[in-house]
């Protein structure tokens, strides 16, 4: 069975509260994910932020010639995460629907990295083709 900490990406740079937005969109659209967690100097997940989140503060921001705000004005403070110990199986039906399309993954609310639905779409296809060839 593939669980969480088999298809992690360690390697992005998260988000801190106090970046700017426009420096947070970049980071984003960098990144090739739709959202990057938000960690304190210690590394622990404390919020989440998401292109939708951006989109509307920007549009405002624009018209408004408003560019102040940071990423604590903006993020999910309370975002949905998985463990690395995690079936692959249980996180695929939980990002069915509207769920989140990328979750942080944390242990002992320390970030190791995300998980998006590419990644466990993936590992599912991975996990179909062996036992196909088996």
């Amino acid at each position: 069975m593939i669980v969480v900490k088999d298809i992690v990406r360690r390697n992005i740079t998260p988000l801190s509260t106090d970046l700017m937005l426009a420096d947070a969109v970049e980071r984003i659209l960098a990144s090739g994910l739709i959202g990057l967690p938000v960690v304190n100097n210690e590394n622990k997940l404390v919020g989440f932020l998401s292109e939708q989140d951006c989109i509307a503060q920007m549009l405002s921001g624009t018209y408004h010639s408003d560019s102040r705000k940071v990423v604590a004005d903006l993020m999910h403070r309370e975002p949905l995460f998985v463990t690395p110990e995690e079936s692959v199986i249980d996180i695929a039906q939980r990002m069915q629907g509207n769920k989140p399309k990328v979750y942080p993954v944390i242990q002992e609310y320390e970030l190791l990295g995300v998980i998006s639905r590419k990644d466990v779409l993936k590992a599912l296809s991975e996990m179909i083709k062996s036992v196909s060839f088996a």
